[in-house]
């Protein structure tokens, strides 16, 4: 069994319309046709260049904390200051 969960909206429109995109513990359907289709209504205006690394930080030091490596405010302003040092331009 091959199943691929992707987050690309031309590998998506290749599999909706290929053999390989049938999946067999789904009776050989192919779900990558609404896949596609769903893809294109994804509207993230408010998504930044900025967001990844800053939700990905804000996790690592969250763990700390609910790890009981860090008290809250240690975690927030590990947070703050590696932000801080990525990107300098933001406040």
């Amino acid at each position: 069994m091959n199943l691929l969960c992707v987050n690309s909206k031309p590998v998506l429109k290749e599999l909706a319309f290929s053999e390989d995109g049938r999946i067999s513990i789904l009776g050989g359907q192919n779900p990558y046709a609404d896949l596609a289709a769903g893809a294109e209504k994804i509207d993230l205006p408010f998504f930044s260049a900025y967001d990844l690394t800053c939700t990905t930080t804000f996790q690592e030091a969250m763990f700390k904390y609910l790890r009981g490596e860090v008290t809250y405010d240690e975690a927030l302003d590990m947070f703050m200051k590696a932000v801080k040092a990525k990107y300098p331009e933001l406040n």
